[in-house]
């Protein structure tokens, strides 16, 4: 099972062998290769997108209903389908839709929680323990024969 368990940390330089420090030095020139390569596929898939978004749309039924919304014909691209169909959609009453055009237009409300009054909060919670004469419960029969 993949995890931060399963990672083991690799040893200080002075404490390893040389062939030790080649297996390291190979194990880091992996590591780099495998993340340039996720990388560079993950900007190719971002130009794809791009370009897809860019390209004009062919179907006549969809680029006259854009010019009937009052679309300039030089401006229907797959990106001005996507966004009269989130129009449409929102216009429909679909909250999700709305949303999104709200976040799009940067009015997206700020997610954080004030406290009235100009309080504020302490996060700095310190526990300590009380001497007492009870001992301590073993196991949870212990705790159940107290509360009845």
């Amino acid at each position: 099972m993949a995890g931060k368990d399963n990672l083991k940390p690799l040893k200080k330089d002075a404490e390893l062998t040389e062939s030790a420090k080649e297996k390291q030095r190979q194990i880091r020139s992996k590591g780099g290769k495998a993340r340039a390569e996720k990388a560079r596929k993950e900007r190719k898939l971002k130009d794809l997108m791009k370009m897809a978004l860019e390209m004009k749309e062919q179907q006549p039924v969809v680029k006259e209903m854009m010019k009937g919304n009052g679309w300039d014909a030089d401006d229907i691209d797959q990106m001005a389908v996507i966004t009269q169909g989130l129009i449409m959609s929102a216009k429909k009453g679909d909250v999700s839709a709305y949303n999104a055009i709200r976040d799009i237009m940067g009015e997206k409300p700020v997610d954080e929680t004030k406290l009235a009054g100009g309080l504020s909060l302490d996060t700095n919670i310190q526990i300590g323990f009380v001497e007492t004469d009870k001992v301590p419960a073993s196991d949870e029969s212990e705790v159940d024969s107290e509360r009845e």
